[in-house]
């Protein structure tokens, strides 16, 4: 809880972590639309990546998934996705705040989980049998849920399950 309040104790300049603090190797670049400054990769799959950035607007950690150069078949499509995710209202399902436009890709911005994934939880320590139970319960609540609003997640992984910092 004190790493996540950490900011409280410190005064806010407008810009959040400087660059060098978050990942020193990765180069300076403008803001995706003037506003989501990339700062570390945090994630990346087949079809797209995902970094921690910071919203200069609001002043907050994002997470923003941007396309894989190449993989993008359809804008239209993906902001399409990202529009119907932002309308689901569960509290499993990470919010989208944003997407965008640059350049010839796109982007969303969604809610930055502090916690990590259920894969790296399960690396640091064993699970007890009912810690393992209340988590497959809110999985599959969260996934039925999504399955009434008519999506389905083709990718269900403890990499791809995240873990607030409350647990």
């Amino acid at each position: 809880a004190l790493k996540v309040t950490g900011w409280l104790a410190k005064a806010d300049d407008g810009n959040g972590p400087s660059q060098d603090e978050l990942d020193p190797d990765h180069p300076r670049q403008l803001p995706l639309a003037g506003r989501y400054r990339l700062d570390a990769k945090i994630a990346e799959g087949g079809f797209a990546e995902v970094w921690r950035g910071y919203d200069l607007e609001l002043r907050r950690a994002v997470a923003v998934k941007v396309p894989k150069q190449g993989r993008l078949t359809s804008a239209e499509r993906f902001i399409a996705e990202a529009r119907r995710v932002a309308g689901l209202k569960h509290p499993g399902v990470v919010p989208v705040f944003d997407v965008g436009r640059e350049g010839d890709s796109c982007f969303i911005v969604s809610e930055f989980v502090e916690g990590g994934s259920l894969a790296e939880r399960i690396a640091k320590n064993r699970q007890t049998a009912k810690e393992a139970a209340r988590l497959v319960a809110e999985i599959a609540e969260t996934l039925a849920y999504a399955h009434r609003q008519g999506f389905i997640h083709r990718d269900i992984k403890p990499a791809n399950i995240l873990i607030d910092h409350l647990g």
